[in-house]
């Protein structure tokens, strides 16, 4: 009965873990036994709360004359073997019930001092040392271009329009595409096959502008992802102008 019961805190732990900002990107990103002691860690903590919270609200007639009719009623429907557990039962049952709401208060009281979901996101990013999230990331901070191949050689331009969510089923990211294109199979060479005609917009900017450029927004998933790479406009259209002179040099030797 006891052990039945301590399984309510380590739920509500969980509970919590999943949705406050900083914890739940930091607990998609480990792996599962470090998530489930992360989750007990909470748990206890939650647990110890309300053990504290009871004793402190006691002292108010109120709450004592709530409780004392809640174990009143409970007891009426139980043995009295497992009447005795009650109290822990009450206290136990507590740490499930206040997780969601003290993680959305935890929630607001962050996004009002100034930590927004997206610190937190880059939190979880640095601590974890994830290089490809990284990139990710900071284009989507700063409004920059990403170049991404895929495992079939297919190359998109854009921008980053969102990061996965720990509650998402699949692992991927939002592109906004402004290019695409592929890479030879021998040569690894890019070549451009499709303009969107929204490259110079930022995400801001097409958003202010006109919702039909989101229609175009797609989702990669990482398992599909070879590399990413930030994309710099000025610096690839030097270098197409370079391979062309060359290509140039190549057809017409000098006589």
């Amino acid at each position: 009965m006891e052990i039945a019961l301590l399984l309510m805190p380590l739920v509500g732990g969980f509970f919590f873990a999943e949705s406050s900002f900083f914890l739940r990107y930091q607990v998609a990103r480990e792996d599962g036994h470090r998530r489930y002691f992360r989750s007990a860690a909470v748990g206890v903590l939650l647990f110890l709360l309300i053990f504290v919270a009871r004793l402190w609200l006691s002292g108010f007639q109120w709450y004592g004359a709530t409780e004392a009719w809640i174990s009143q009623a409970v007891r009426a429907s139980i043995s009295p073997e497992a009447a005795r557990h009650v109290p822990l039962a009450i206290t136990c049952v507590g740490a499930i019930l206040v997780a969601y709401p003290l993680a959305f208060v935890s929630n607001v009281a962050l996004l009002i001092i100034g930590f927004d979901r997206d610190h937190w996101l880059a939190r979880a990013i640095n601590k974890e040392d994830d290089e490809f999230d990284s990139i990710l990331f900071r284009c989507l901070e700063r409004d920059q271009a990403v170049m991404v191949t895929l495992d079939n050689r297919k190359v998109y331009v854009g921008y980053v329009a969102g990061l996965w969510e720990p509650r998402s089923t699949r692992r991927g990211f939002g592109l906004i595409p402004a290019l695409s294109g592929y890479r030879d199979q021998d040569t690894l060479q890019l070549t451009i096959t499709t303009f969107y005609n929204i490259f110079s917009a930022t995400i801001e900017e097409a958003a202010e502008g006109s919702s039909e450029q989101f229609k175009l927004e797609m989702m990669i998933p990482y398992s599909r992802v070879s590399t990413v790479a930030i994309f710099d406009p000025d610096a690839f259209e030097a270098f197409q102008a370079g391979r062309d002179e060359i290509s140039r040099d190549v057809e017409e030797p000098i006589q």
